[in-house]
């Protein structure tokens, strides 16, 4: 039996600066408004099980000699709650070796990405095409660049939210409208990634990973208002994995 530690320093994104005007409000209630918001993307605590989604650069680079990897991942999570948050991801990558440069490859992959939460089951669902290019550099060491593509589509399902205006004095009415002025439920977008790594492989059980990458490159448009001004910020990627054993037997 071997012992094999992971390590990771992962996620950085840009801070959101949300700057709100609240006329006549007291002195002590500004200190409880924010002004710098932090999100996140989808997120699994076993990132080592998701490369294709925690760094493009690492699509067909395999410690081993395996040519072909297939990988499914699924976080549900506070199921307590009336309404769980769920997310789940699906992919596949393949190694394509150069005949000129035995020693250089390329990667192609493809991932499939689902996420919903909250009463009206708002949504992301992304297509992405990656590929990346792996080049020799010493014995058993690599610098990878890669690249993503995706297609996605953020929903909300509107049927499944209630409204002051539907509640007719004595009780909630699902007949009567909302009266709320919403253009659309959904809406697509293009989502571009890069990413740069460095590789060294010194046996199939002892390892490192370096990678940095770039989410959301384009920034694309996030609003169902249709407003331009309105994006998804960059995140930027550091991570950094090794593996090694501590013991051939325990």
């Amino acid at each position: 039996m071997q012992l094999f530690p992971h390590f990771l320093f992962f996620r950085l994104q840009k801070p959101t600066i949300i700057f709100q005007k609240v006329p006549r409000i007291g002195v002590f209630a500004l200190f409880l408004l924010p002004l710098v918001a932090w999100a996140q993307d989808v997120h699994f605590s076993q990132y080592y099980n998701t490369p294709n989604y925690t760094n493009v650069a690492l699509i067909g680079l395999y410690n081993g000699n395996a040519y072909q990897r297939a990988g499914l991942a699924y976080r549900n999570q506070w199921a307590s709650v009336p309404v769980s948050y769920t997310s789940a991801t699906l992919a596949f990558d393949q190694q394509i070796r150069l005949k000129k440069i035995k020693k250089n490859s390329l990667g192609i992959g493809l991932l499939l990405l689902h996420d919903e939460a909250g009463d009206s089951r708002m949504g992301l669902t992304e297509l992405g095409l990656q590929a990346a290019y792996h080049q020799a550099i010493a014995p058993n060491q690599w610098v990878s660049v890669g690249a993503q593509f995706g297609a996605a589509q953020r929903r909300y399902q509107l049927q499944k939210l209630t409204f002051d205006n539907q509640f007719n004095g004595d009780a909630f009415d699902p007949q009567l409208g909302s009266r709320e002025n919403i253009p659309s439920s959904d809406f697509l977008f293009l989502d571009l990634g890069a990413s740069v790594g460095y590789s060294w492989f010194y046996n199939p059980h002892t390892s490192v990973e370096a990678n940095i990458g770039i989410n959301h490159l384009d920034e694309p448009q996030q609003s169902f208002f249709n407003e331009k001004a309105v994006r998804l910020p960059r995140r930027y990627n550091f991570s950094l994995r090794t593996q090694f054993p501590l013991a051939d037997r325990l």
